[in-house]
């Protein structure tokens, strides 16, 4: 396996790389759904788990993707997801509202990470060769 990490310098610091990093899994996130919504458009983006639990993570997470985003707040969001399979579509919309956190919506980095975005992309098929025809 293979990575780059596009602009290092010795002034990064071990918090940028981290940063660094959430970023370019937000931006694969948004890569994906952009993928997604040529079969039609996505309404809602909802984050669970550990990162939904942070605030700071959910609003790069919306910057980065350029969408608005919200948090499920269970900790446990698939046995919730098990238990709506049998529940009525009424049950499971008043579940859902009352355990998804205020909608997050993209803030003024969006012109920022739409610029890195694009440069993301720009990279993504130098970095994306199949493991055999990795350049030495």
């Amino acid at each position: 396996l293979g990575g780059v990490v596009h602009g290092l310098s010795t002034e990064v610091s071990a918090s940028d790389l981290a940063s660094a990093y959430l970023e370019g899994v937000f931006f694969e996130i948004r890569r994906c759904l952009d993928v997604l919504g040529e079969s039609g458009e996505i309404d809602n983006v909802v984050v669970s788990g550990r990162a939904a639990a942070n605030p700071r993570l959910v609003r790069l997470m919306a910057d980065a993707i350029g969408r608005p985003v919200r948090a499920f707040r269970h900790p446990s969001p698939s046995a919730i997801g098990a238990a709506l399979l049998g529940a009525t579509s009424e049950e499971r919309g008043q579940a859902t509202s009352q355990l998804l956190g205020r909608e997050i919506t993209p803030g003024n980095s969006r012109k920022t990470y739409e610029a890195l975005y694009r440069r993301h992309l720009d990279l993504f098929p130098r970095i994306a060769r199949p493991a055999g025809n990795q350049v030495s």
